[in-house]
């Protein structure tokens, strides 16, 4: 999309007489969405084809709509990056062939060199499954207002609560590729963000296996699930993102504290599923090379003998599985400056209930370290 291979949109308009209509519509766009749209057409050129100003037109019409502008930047994608990379491409899911698609932006100098870099931030978890969140919140973020990719606003309804338009239009995309009805994409527009990835992705999966007859029927079927039984629903997801070792330390927990730690995981932001729950596993004590993988017992501490952060806190202090989770949820910051304090109010600072569910735990346990030194 830079360098020697930029196409100057004045000729362009000249060599292929374009219309004035078509004209106009393509200078209207951002570069970036100029140099896809006279790309590909280019390559219908080298085919024969002889009517341009309606190729161009087609593209740009397409390019305005949020459902449709991210099958035209696949198409570019298809036929500018190598081989590897394409490769990689199809592999994704849907969901993530379009948030890739969806990221491209003027100033690309190596498209083949960004688009594996988005391919490999997906490629995560067991299966190579996706965060249909995550691909939203990479795609545009959350929050913020609804923008085309041609950087004017063209949004017709609020975006979803809590959605930003980038998102919006990745639902959008999720349900055109998937075949669903209006009803049930009425349905997803209502749910809080980890419920729509919870039933997102098990919609998705189902879909893509060639097993699902009714995809609107499956979907609401997800729905009622998600909202009936909530944490089976992120267990069955988690079952299918979880590498091998994650899972079967996981397992290895018993049920009361495995419905704990889920509880204070949210899957519609979390990335890498894997890498935030095996960090709460090991700060609990499970794992290999942990105390209680080892021998079967709860651990008295992380740092040996004379304390040092976890079990043995301050000076030998147990630490409960609330208090375990809370502690895994620190910054190092945070966990240094709680050591320094006696163990009784170490032990205020851990069991306090709010700072689990606080959207910065660090910031907050570091406010109630602060009120106790």
């Amino acid at each position: 999309m830079e360098g020697e291979g930029r196409i100057d949109v004045n000729n362009f308009v000249f060599q292929h007489g374009l219309d004035e209509r078509c004209a106009d519509g393509l200078r209207g766009l951002e570069d970036g969405a100029q140099q896809i749209v006279m790309f590909l057409c280019e390559k219908q050129a080298e085919k024969g084809v002889k009517n341009m100003s309606a190729v161009a037109w087609s593209k740009i019409r397409s390019l305005s709509n949020p459902a449709t502008a991210f099958q035209v930047k696949l198409d570019f994608l298809s036929k500018c990056v190598d081989d590897r990379c394409l490769a990689g491409l199809k592999a994704l899911p849907p969901m993530a062939q379009a948030a890739v698609a969806d990221s491209l932006c003027p100033g690309i100098k190596n498209i083949s060199a960004f688009v594996w870099t988005k391919i490999k931030s997906f490629q995560g978890g067991k299966g190579g499954m996706g965060n249909p969140m995550a691909m939203m919140a990479m795609a545009g973020g959350m929050g913020g207002a609804m923008m085309n990719p041609l950087g004017r606003d063209r949004s017709r309804s609020p975006a979803p609560r809590g959605m930003s338009g980038q998102a919006h239009m990745m639902l959008d995309a999720f349900v055109m590729t998937n075949g669903l009805d209006e009803n049930a994409h009425q349905a997803l527009k209502t749910l809080e963000p980890q419920d729509l990835t919870l039933v997102m992705s098990s919609v998705e999966e189902v879909v893509s296996s060639g097993n699902a007859r009714n995809p609107s029927a499956l979907a609401w079927s997800k729905i009622k699930q998600v909202q009936e039984n909530p944490a089976a629903a992120k267990q069955e997801y988690l079952s299918k993102v979880l590498d091998e070792k994650v899972m079967q330390a996981f397992q290895e927990i018993p049920q009361h504290e495995q419905e704990q730690m889920l509880s204070t995981i949210d899957i519609g932001v979390v990335r890498n599923p894997s890498a935030v729950l095996w960090s709460k596993i090991k700060a609990i004590g499970y794992g290999p090379g942990t105390p209680r993988a080892d021998t079967g017992t709860p651990r008295k501490g992380r740092g040996g003998k004379g304390g040092g952060m976890g079990g043995g806190m301050g000076g030998g202090m147990g630490v409960g599985m609330g208090a375990a989770v809370t502690l895994s949820m620190l910054d190092d910051r945070v966990q240094q400056a709680l050591m320094q304090l006696s163990p009784q109010s170490q032990e205020i600072v851990l069991n306090s209930p709010d700072i689990a569910s606080a959207r910065n735990p660090s910031a907050l346990a570091w406010s109630k370290i602060k009120s106790l030194q």
